[in-house]
């Protein structure tokens, strides 16, 4: 059975790998990627993210998956913006054409740097949803230099893969028929 299947840094590496391997299974691929793939989406501009929805909407009734895959390491508030705050807001916007699914599912591309040192306080920030909080505080952690400013990848991932754990169960989500799970390479 063909899906539509939605895959974010679909451009190059893990992202372009997927799109390829779900093309040659007969699967209809959206690839979304800054530059490089179907649609040209900046996911760090929720706007930008509005704006992709309602393309997809143009020439599709629903949507069976989400690969929520694009990513950063820049060591910068970028990080949070794409990683995290990327990563929902698409989901979020997809979810009514995921809901027309018989079978929808999310994987979202975290990293093994979630189990890394961060900065829990970042963490925080992220998981209440303090979108202009969590970017002025990452931003000050990127001023302070490449290692201090690494916190921003690894909180971004740490806090993808714990909402993945809170939100799987939710009625939003399991209650609702979609599957969500996080796969951490490296």
């Amino acid at each position: 059975m063909s899906r539509i299947v939605v895959v974010t840094g679909a451009g190059s590496g893990i992202g372009k790998s997927t799109v390829d391997v779900l093309r040659e299974q007969g699967h209809t691929v959206i690839g979304v990627d800054l530059k490089g793939a179907d649609l040209d989406v900046d996911l760090s501009d929720p706007d930008a993210i509005t704006r992709m929805v309602q393309e997809i909407s143009e020439s599709h009734d629903h949507v069976d998956a989400i690969v929520a895959n694009a990513g950063t390491q820049s060591n910068s508030s970028l990080d949070l913006k794409v990683n995290y705050f990327g990563a929902i807001d698409t989901i979020k916007a997809l979810e009514p054409l995921l809901t027309q699914s018989e079978d929808p599912r999310v994987a979202i591309t975290a990293s093994a740097a979630s189990l890394q040192p961060t900065d829990y306080s970042l963490v925080e920030l992220l998981l209440a949803g303090d979108r202009e909080k969590a970017v002025a505080y990452g931003g000050k952690l990127a001023e302070s230099g490449p290692q201090v400013g690494y916190s921003n990848y690894s909180a971004s991932k740490r806090a993808i893969a714990t909402w993945v754990r809170k939100v799987a169960p939710t009625e939003e989500f399991a209650g609702r028929g979609i599957a969500i799970n996080a796969v951490a390479p490296g």
